[in-house]
């Protein structure tokens, strides 16, 4: 927390360039709005980190500070990323301790669960193709809540019923479909980078909304942790 305090700046500075167009668009738009919209963002980053000390200073955790803040004071900000990952998402804390065995092997439990789900129809082999990619990617996924991946109004759907479900499930359910939409390219054997350029540039909201809104008429099981089985 220190260190980015002292070095918010150069920080912030080289993170920039990092977002892609759909949040860069999205960012542009903010800081035009707003002469201290960095200065606020270092406040709420420093003020999270200081209220959960099991959380861990990564690139990732800025996204989601720059997302919350663009629609909120800075105070609002706060408890509601707080409040996220106190209630919601308790994992999030620890995305970045956990070996990554560790992580993959609960997570992709439910992912599986809920690819077989949309793959209902469709090869066995969907099913193999979406666990075998997020196997490699889905600690980016959690760690950025997918903001700076999809298409803005996409993780903002994502993010939105994942808060107003209070239910970290919800994101699972956007990860899942996008993947789902995108095995063609793995099918395909392009890059991890080939692949998310194709969910950014061809994944659209109304897609991710049907998609999501199939598991709404299925039977999914949970347990008292919120694990599928």
């Amino acid at each position: 927390m220190l260190k980015f305090k002292r070095e918010s700046k150069s920080i912030l500075a080289e993170l920039f360039p990092s977002y892609n167009y759909s949040f860069r668009n999205f960012m542009c738009i903010v800081r035009n709005s707003s002469d201290d919209f960095d200065e606020k963002l270092v406040n709420v980053c420093v003020a999270v980190l200081g209220r959960l000390p099991g959380l861990l200073f990564f690139p990732e955790f800025v996204y989601v500070v720059v997302f919350f803040l663009s629609f909120s004071s800075e105070a609002h900000a706060f408890l509601i990323i707080t409040k996220l990952v106190e209630k919601v998402f308790p994992l999030y804390q620890n995305i970045k301790k956990l070996k990554r065995e560790n992580l993959l092997n609960r997570e992709l439990r439910i992912i599986v669960k809920m690819t077989e789900v949309l793959a209902a129809t469709t090869n066995k082999d969907d099913i193999i193709m979406v666990k075998q990619y997020l196997e490699a990617r889905m600690s980016k996924f959690l760690a950025s809540l997918t903001i700076n991946v999809y298409m803005f109004e996409v993780s903002l759907h994502i993010i939105h019923e994942t808060i107003m479900k209070c239910s970290h499930l919800e994101l699972y359910k956007g990860v899942t479909s996008v993947t789902f939409l995108c095995k063609g390219e793995m099918a395909n054997r392009r890059t991890f980078d080939q692949i998310e350029l194709t969910m950014l540039r061809s994944v659209s909201l109304e897609q991710i909304k049907a998609l999501m809104a199939k598991f709404d008429k299925v039977e999914l099981d949970y347990d008292a942790n919120g694990e599928v089985f």
